[in-house]
């Protein structure tokens, strides 16, 4: 009794070093990577593209105008995405809200996600106009990790075809 209590101490403190050992590391890390200039100087999309697209200079600058632009444009239709998110989950909750209500609130946020998928697509080409053509295939495999689709097919399913430029 008394060596399986030993072996079980024992196993618990090594398994404490060895987090500590971990956490201890990550901290670090963090300390590093915070300590970098670069670190920070932009959004985590903008860093993600610009690493991606490997830009620099004139084209990363054009860039962050295009991100930037892009989230001022969208900020309302996802503030009011999460407001009409939130609203049915709490009729729904409720119960006292009727199916047509309920409908009409799916079709409200149906079409704000429409408007959101319209501005990223629209983004993508705004991108894609500034680079060149080796640029532009990194830029549809970045967007393909992303969406998860082709930006051509992307078109196609969700866009109508007087929104297509």
């Amino acid at each position: 009794m008394k060596t399986s209590y030993n072996k079980y101490v024992t196993a618990m403190v090594i398994l404490l070093i060895v987090s500590n050992v971990f956490t201890l590391s990550l901290l670090l890390k963090q300390k590093d990577r915070s300590a970098n200039e670069n670190h920070g100087t932009c959004s985590p999309q903008e860093c993600y593209l610009t690493r991606s697209l490997q830009l620099e200079g004139k084209k990363q600058d054009s860039l962050v105008a295009i991100t930037s632009a892009y989230r001022q444009e969208a900020a309302p239709f996802a503030d009011e995405l999460r407001r009409q998110q939130s609203a049915m989950l709490l009729k729904m909750a409720d119960g006292a809200a009727g199916s047509s209500e309920i409908d009409s609130m799916q079709q409200n946020i149906l079409s704000l996600q429409a408007q959101l998928l319209k501005l990223s697509i629209k983004q993508y080409q705004d991108i894609r106009a500034i680079l060149d053509k080796n640029e532009r295939v990194r830029l549809s495999k970045a967007y393909f990790l992303v969406f998860g689709c082709d930006t051509a097919l992307c078109r196609l399913n969700h866009l109508s075809p007087d929104m297509d430029n």
